[in-house]
């Protein structure tokens, strides 16, 4: 469930600050040999930018399928598209998958998409720094 609450651009600041840790990580590992790791990380880096994102608009997710809802607020966006957000619904399920139910993501997902993964942590990272009026890289 999507909630509004009070806008808080410093929370969403400390979000992003945490993110540079997994950011250098991936940087660090080799997707066939670390499969969920980069999965997992990708999947929260991405996650952790959109809540970001609605914490500044003033919203929050709650409850069961907020993480689903997290993902699909980009529908508020024309920067994203159909295809975007369905990819990240896929990395969501896998994710889930491989979190709760210990199964091994097939390496050629995140060989195949990670680019586009880039892409949108990108797009994210543009959105945020204008609404927080702040580069971070």
């Amino acid at each position: 469930m999507i909630i509004k609450i009070k806008s808080d651009k410093e929370r969403s600041k400390s979000i992003i600050n945490l993110l540079k840790e997994r950011e250098e990580l991936i940087k660090t590992l080799n997707n066939s040999l670390f499969p969920t790791t980069m999965l997992e990380n990708y999947y929260e880096i991405i996650k952790e930018l959109i809540t970001a994102i609605m914490y500044a608009d003033g919203f929050k997710t709650i409850g069961e399928g907020s993480h689903k809802e997290t993902i699909d607020y980009l529908k508020n966006y024309k920067e994203f598209s159909e295809y975007e957000i369905n990819i990240l619904n896929e990395l969501r399920i896998k994710r889930h998958g491989s979190q709760y139910y210990g199964k091994k993501p097939n390496p050629e997902f995140v060989k195949q998409n990670e680019q586009e993964f880039k892409e949108i942590i990108k797009k994210l990272k543009d959105l945020i720094n204008k609404k927080l009026q702040e580069t971070f890289k």
